[in-house]
């Protein structure tokens, strides 16, 4: 299955827990070059050399090692690395005793960053020689030796303590005890040694690698467990490098998901639980007590916006102090129930924090109440969201990404959706009129608008303000405040003229600029 796609997406579905190590098996079939000793055995020994691929020129040694006390019997052959995969051979090699230790030593292609490492790291493997003469070194069999020896040298047979040892990997990495031959897996085709490898390397800089490597060979520990728990927590991107590196470097890889069997290692270190469609929206803790993110709340959500993929990420503080809150109408605002200078708003189908405006006013400004008009303590508030780009399945108009945990819009600079103070010109004329009041009305015969009187003290007065057009006049705002005249429009004289022979000036016949009678 070839595996060239750079983006790091999981179908749920498919992330099945079957096995996929390949198994070991004994085979008492002769082999061409043996004895009469069942132990001797002439072979050719060949396999590849991985943390990543080792490169070529690395030192590839085969100790043989004594079948009753398992000490090295001072009998070896030497090869090195001569392909791009990590591959070498030794050639055929006879042998008083199928069993072995290998040691490789050099530099490997770092499969995250794509680059040769500058450091050397040294693998070893021990193996009982098959009929093919193959065995592979890699981190699973380096990371077993020690422990599969020590096993041996208690008394355990050798078959028995290479299956206890992998079985004792498999449980502390992906909570399973399936069978393992690391000896005959590769990163190529095998996604949980890939996995493990990975793991690896999110452990930092070469030297850390190369630490964490040689620590775990000593002892599967608890606390080197949540160290590397903490350095492969929540890296979901960085687990795409190795999937575009593979992909660049062997295009017929099969690695199937082995970004899965990374979370699961610290999912199952941290106690979480399982993330997926039904829990989204869930909260939890890590539970690991010497972890480093002890106490840290997640959330299951959607990785990406209609990707399907639910994985555990960071809970804000607002996904954790709204947590149980049930979706409403856009707009709504709750209070903190131990912050009176926080709240919350739901806006476009999640809850983001409040603003100033938004906590004075009582309600959020979302998309669906722009230009909206609320009084507030006999304050007029006006809800300005049209500096905002709405994001659309991920995206905002613009073309720029929204992150999951970020709002669902974006403001131009110095802008955000908030309450401003309305102005007059925000308000329609209506909003003006007192429903208290009892109006009357007078049409202008000259451009037949009608406008509202009202009665003050036996005298009729204009309720609103002119808006007949002259020459001159600042009309644009005319619908909600009337025009804008100069002093000698008004009076309707010449415009240095200062005698005024009558106060009609302006308005309709029958009526007056107010004047002291």
């Amino acid at each position: 299955m070839k595996t060239t796609n750079l983006r790091f997406v999981i179908s749920i579905a498919a992330l099945g827990l079957a096995s996929t190590w390949l198994s070991s098996c004994n085979d008492s079939r002769s082999v061409a070059g043996t004895s009469d000793d069942p132990n001797q055995i002439t072979a050719s020994i060949e396999g590849v050399v991985e943390k990543g691929p080792f490169v070529k020129g690395t030192t590839v040694t085969l100790y043989e090692l004594n079948s009753q006390t398992f000490a090295q019997t001072g009998k070896s052959f030497t090869g090195t690395v001569d392909g791009d995969d990590g591959s070498f051979s030794l050639g055929k090699v006879e042998l008083d005793s199928r069993y072995v230790l290998l040691d490789a030593n050099g530099y490997y292609w770092n499969e995250l960053y794509g680059l040769k490492t500058t450091n050397p790291l040294s693998l070893k493997a021990v193996a009982k020689v098959g009929n093919d003469g193959k065995i592979n070194i890699n981190v699973g069999t380096h990371i077993t030796h020690k422990r599969i020896l020590s096993l041996v040298e208690n008394g355990m047979d050798f078959d028995k303590a290479k299956s206890q040892a992998e079985r004792e990997v498999a449980e502390a990495f992906f909570g399973d005890q399936s069978e393992q031959a690391f000896e005959n897996a590769s990163i190529i085709d095998n996604e949980k040694l890939l996995a493990l490898s990975v793991i690896m390397l999110l452990t930092g800089p070469e030297p850390d690698v190369t630490e964490m490597i040689a620590s775990l060979t000593a002892g599967l520990t608890d606390d080197l467990l949540v160290k590397l728990a903490d350095k492969a927590a929540l890296r979901y991107n960085e687990y795409a490098y190795a999937r575009r590196f593979m992909g660049q470097h062997f295009p017929d890889a099969s690695i199937g998901y082995f970004e899965h069997y990374i979370i699961a290692f610290w999912q199952k270190v941290y106690g979480l639980g399982e993330c997926n469609r039904d829990k989204s929206g869930v909260l939890d803790t890590v539970r690991a007590e010497k972890s480093e993110n002890a106490g840290k709340v997640l959330i299951c959500k959607e990785f990406e916006p209609e990707s399907g993929v639910y994985l555990w990420l960071s809970a804000s503080g607002v996904e954790q102090n709204t947590f149980g809150l049930e979706p409403v109408e856009d707009g709504h605002l709750v209070m903190s129930e131990t912050d009176s200078t926080v709240a919350y708003v739901y806006d476009n189908g999640k809850w983001r924090e409040a603003n100033a405006s938004e906590i004075f006013v009582g309600m959020g400004c979302v998309k669906s109440l722009d230009g909206t008009l609320v009084q507030k303590d006999g304050d007029g508030s006006k809800c300005n969201w049209t500096y905002c780009i709405e994001a659309v399945n991920g995206f905002r108009s613009d073309g720029s990404y929204v992150m999951p945990d970020s709002q669902s819009f974006i403001c131009n600079l110095g802008h955000q959706p908030t309450w401003v103070a309305a102005t007059i010109f925000d308000y329609t004329k209506d909003a003006f009129f007192n429903p208290d009041v009892e109006y009357g009305s007078v049409t202008d015969e000259r451009d037949g608008r009608t406008y509202r009187t009202v009665n003050i003290a036996g005298m009729t007065w204009m309720a609103e303000n002119l808006t007949y057009a002259t020459n001159g006049a600042d009309c644009k705002d005319s619908l909600s405040i009337g025009c804008v005249y100069e002093w000698y429009m008004v009076m309707n004289v010449a415009k240095n003229d200062s005698v005024v022979e009558n106060t009609r000036g302006i308005c309709m016949e029958g009526w007056h600029v107010p004047d002291t009678t």
